[in-house]
């Protein structure tokens, strides 16, 4: 089995992230979907693909929130290819880029009642419960932070 985690470059890329998305979306239960793609063309925001055997099988989107802090978005592996560490393999690179790129800290929203997998995913990378960064379109948002240190990387386990 080949893996690979990366930033979107090529068409082709953009094309499998397209699809990966709006199978993220119809996922969500309705108060939580967003039927738009972050914007990555031009900005300081990058979107990060999994694949294995060179189809696409999850995603994460790391965006600019200030100086000092990057946002976590859309992070989504296909049901099939969960189990095998994708998601934390791409939250990884999703630090890394960060780091690389200055920001001392990551941020997201999520519904720990809702998405309670996801919660506790993020939960096992370190993440910590933190005040809100952002207004968010859902009700019961519970924001969460991760402090970026050069010599720190997430617990692949």
């Amino acid at each position: 089995m080949n893996t690979s985690i990366r930033i979107v470059s090529s068409e082709e890329e953009r094309r499998q992230l397209v699809a990966l998305l709006a199978e993220y979306e119809e996922s969500l239960p309705p108060g939580l979907r967003h039927w738009s793609v972050p914007v990555t063309e031009g900005t300081s925001s990058v979107a990060i693909l999994a694949t294995v055997d060179d189809a696409a099988c999850g995603c994460v989107f790391v965006s600019r929130h200030d100086d000092a802090a990057a946002v976590i978005q859309r992070l989504y592996v296909r049901p099939a290819a969960r189990g095998q560490g994708l998601a934390r393999a791409l939250m990884q690179h999703a630090a890394d880029h960060a780091r690389v790129h200055g920001y001392h800290r990551l941020v997201l929203d999520t519904d720990k009642d809702q998405l309670p997998a996801a919660y506790q995913l993020y939960l096992s990378l370190g993440f910590r419960l933190c005040g809100p960064y952002a207004d968010v379109g859902y009700a019961n948002p519970v924001y969460m932070e991760l402090p970026l240190v050069s010599s720190v990387s997430i617990d692949p386990m």
